[in-house]
């Protein structure tokens, strides 16, 4: 593949072109030999076996999963001397240099990389484009949607600032403070957000300097590459009106439904919603528009108040919630210094999808044993390096259905050492621009009836002269307790937030569950928005007659078998059987859902008051999930029959999908 719009220089032409095309260098043997290469030595005294080498582009793509489309361009891998001509050094008191070096490089990928020494805080290295040299740091990266690159960082932690600069650009794309572990670290920027500062068709220059420079050190940086690693893991954006997908793209997971919403997570948060029936072509963020700030959605675990030292470098009582920056540590600080994230995506099917994700500080201690391990990608995000030594400090799984609902879990530290959290909250922002007024309102369900059933909830309302315009419902689940929901000061004149408070707290681990509601967009008034906010936080009983309701699933929080973290009831068969009546009262149940447990590698038949229901999947642990298509006024009995078989019941297992 290549782009007439690259400069027609010999030079750049060869850079570009070969890179395009995955960097198809051979050795001269090859070229010499053909298909087969030398015959190479098993050892002494025995005989000889042609082998054939691994390319360059086989090498990288095996090195990196996020080659695997084979649509990557190589900036630099330094295999080549003239790879070194791209780059130059800032170092104002003649401390730092760098060259082309093969004393340490990525030994799966090739022998060469830049050797950089930084002598002093001021030193900067520099890539852009030469004129002189043989080689050309491409200025168009619009085909492409992720950067990375190898560090090799020496003994102890470190952290280094990446910028990206655009041709007459004033300001540029900024990045502080990326964690790098002992050993080689995998770095990667998603240039979605280098396009919010940068145009991707005039890029000029990538920089880098240590961000707490203490004494001289030597870097090593191999494998810079620019990958285009699109994937469609479920259906397709412009697939059939109420079909759920998922892309993966850069570093992010786009989920949503066609004609209805999208979802953007990236860092393990919700950093885009888009409303596709009024804005199919996306041009409206309502988390943030119209500002290029960094912002999202949540919901945010925020420190409100809390005493003692942690076991990071910043101890004392945290101050109260005004004015609190949502954009910064949000009190998390005394427990450690850098923080990372990682997020996978653990399932992906027609009923829903699950992102889960892990955010982390290096210096603190870890509320929980052993940080989980992806199922379909274990890899350290940008944030940090690979095999970084951080161990979880948040974790957040979300569930997504294509009704709208999106299920939260969220498991943060209360006590740690003699650090204790005295207030602890979950803040929600919305783009002020987009008309969004958040409502509040923690009362009793029938405000004519104080002994009716208590609900908190806050209301991001756009229905006061813009009906049926992106309404967010918010709400959790805090069994005995009424959770406060407030209205936050914003610091800013682009956004709206607000929070739900814990009324107690859990020791040591605080565990939260939510419930938010993207869709449908008529949700206008705070009657509308109470029940719904009844449905998630009072579900109808469930009586089984054959089988177990199961109320120790992970996410449960008042085991009652209704899982508030994933917004399913979960039960298990008995023997073939499974048989539970919906108890539907007071108010009405929207689509409820089922987790039939114990069934992996058997089919299922479900049928709801003799009706069979057509609209099934099966879960990452080969559970069988269902839902009923209709909202439920009325006691409902679900009966499901199995049968032994290695096929699942929608014809196909979870989506094995790559993480970000």
């Amino acid at each position: 593949m290549t782009h007439p719009e690259h400069p027609p220089r010999d030079r750049a032409w060869f850079g570009t072109a070969v890179g395009r095309c995955g960097l198809q260098l051979m050795v001269l043997a090859v070229a010499l030999t053909g298909c087969n290469q030398p015959d190479s030595w098993q050892g002494f005294g025995q005989g000889r076996s042609r082998r054939s080498l691994p390319t360059v582009t086989d090498r990288l793509r095996d090195a990196y999963p996020d080659l695997a489309s084979n649509r990557f361009l190589v900036l630099a891998d330094f295999e080549r001397p003239e790879h070194g001509q791209i780059f130059t050094m800032l170092t104002p008191q003649g401390g730092g240099y760098f060259h082309t070096s093969t004393r340490r490089s990525r030994p799966e990928t090739g022998a060469g990389s830049l050797e950089v020494h930084f002598g002093a805080a001021r030193d900067v290295l520099i890539a852009r484009d030469d004129p002189s040299g043989d080689w050309t740091l491409p200025a168009d990266w619009r085909p492409y949607s992720l950067l990375l690159m190898s560090i090799y960082h020496p003994e102890g932690m470190g952290t280094v600032t990446l910028e990206v600069l655009g041709r007459n650009a004033r300001v540029g794309y900024h990045r502080p403070g990326i964690v790098l572990s002992p050993g080689w670290n995998t770095v990667r920027v998603d240039l979605a957000d280098v396009a919010r500062w940068v145009n991707l068709d005039q890029v000029s220059e990538i920089r880098w300097r240590p961000t707490q420079f203490t004494e001289p050190t030597t870097w090593y940086l191999d494998d810079m590459i620019l990958a285009d690693n699109r994937v469609e893991v479920l259906g397709s954006p412009d697939g059939p009106a109420g079909d759920m997908f998922v892309v993966h793209e850069g570093q992010r997971i786009r989920v949503g439904v066609s004609g209805r919403f999208e979802l953007v997570f990236a860092g393990g948060e919700i950093v885009g919603w888009y409303d596709l029936r009024r804005d199919p072509a996306r041009d409206r963020n309502c988390v943030n528009w119209p500002s290029a700030a960094d912002a999202t959605l949540g919901p945010m675990p925020i420190v409100l108040r809390a005493a003692g030292a942690g076991p990071g470098d910043f101890p004392g009582e945290q101050a109260p919630s005004s004015g609190l920056d949502l954009d910064g540590d949000r009190g998390w600080s005394p427990l450690g210094r850098y923080i990372s994230s990682r997020q996978r995506l653990v399932e992906a099917n027609a009923l829903r999808v699950v992102v889960a994700c892990e955010r982390a500080m290096s210096g603190g201690r870890s509320n929980h044993p052993e940080s989980p391990k992806g199922a379909a990608d274990d890899r350290a995000d940008s944030a940090g390096g690979d095999g970084a030594s951080t161990r979880s400090l948040i974790t957040t799984q979300y569930t997504v259905t294509p009704m709208g609902r999106v299920f939260v879990h969220i498991t943060c530290p209360s006590t740690l050492g003699d650090w204790r959290a005295e207030e602890l909250a979950v803040a929600f922002t919305t783009s002020l621009e987009g008309g969004f007024e958040p409502l509040c309102h923690s009362a009793p369900l029938a405000a004519a009836e104080p002994e009716s059933a208590p609900v908190s909830f806050v209301l991001f309302a756009r229905g006061r002269g813009r009906p049926g315009s992106s309404d967010l419902l918010c709400v959790a689940h805090d069994p005995g307790d009424l959770p406060d929901a407030v209205v936050l000061e914003s610091d800013d004149e682009y956004r709206v937030a607000a929070m739900l408070r814990a009324s107690r707290l859990r020791r040591p681990v605080q565990e939260w569950a939510l419930a938010m509601v993207v869709w449908p967009d008529d949700i206008d008034d705070v009657e509308e928005a109470a029940l719904l906010a009844a449905d998630y936080c009072y579900p109808p009983h469930a009586r089984m007659d054959v089988g177990t309701l199961v109320r120790t699933d992970p996410g449960d929080l008042d085991n009652d078998g209704f899982n508030e973290g994933e917004g399913c009831f979960v039960i298990e068969p008995a023997g073939t059987r499974a048989r539970v009546r919906l108890e539907v009262g007071e108010h009405p149940c929207w689509h409820p859902m089922f987790k039939l447990r114990e069934t992996a590698g058997r089919n299922a038949w479900a049928y709801a008051d003799g009706e069979i229901l057509k609209t099934s999947a099966r879960s990452a642990d080969g559970s069988i999930l269902f839902r009923l298509d209709r909202i439920v006024d009325r006691p409902v009995e679900i009966e499901v029959m199995l049968q032994a078989d290695s096929a699942p019941a929608d014809g196909g297992a979870a989506a094995a999908a790559p993480g970000a």
